[in-house]
């Protein structure tokens, strides 16, 4: 079935709602958390539909209104979705085979991590393993 990527830019929950509703069948095994995590986007509704195996956000864990905000997380970790933050696990690099597999592998990020020189031995999962 290959692996599908859905990248949602800065699109919150009323364009999420637009995109479900163009199409029966939107899935993704990899989610681009919208709007860094911001509690606008990243709705239920969603997660149900797209049923990702992995979620990563671009931003930096902290308390207070900056995003990723605590609800998009919690959300992300009742739907058993891995989820990775730049802030926190460093630069991501995803790669899929010709079996679908997805192979990841993080390192240090310049902005946030800033002084850590080591790799995080690389993951890897077999798509289609819902």
């Amino acid at each position: 079935h290959g692996v599908g990527f859905l990248m949602m830019g800065d699109l919150e929950k009323e364009g999420e709602n637009e995109l479900l509703d163009y199409g029966d069948h939107v899935e993704a095994d990899v989610l681009k958390v919208g709007h860094h995590g911001s509690r606008t986007s990243t709705s239920q509704r969603l997660l149900m539909r797209t049923r990702p195996q992995w979620a990563f956000v671009s931003g930096n864990l902290r308390a207070g209104r900056m995003p990723p905000h605590w609800d998009v997380l919690d959300r992300l970790q009742r739907a058993r979705i891995r989820t990775l933050v730049t802030g926190r696990d460093g630069s991501l690099q995803m790669s899929v085979n010709e079996q679908s597999s997805i192979t990841t592998r993080f390192g240090t990020s310049g902005r946030t991590m800033r002084g850590r020189g080591l790799l995080v031995p690389a993951a890897t999962i077999r798509s289609g393993s819902r």
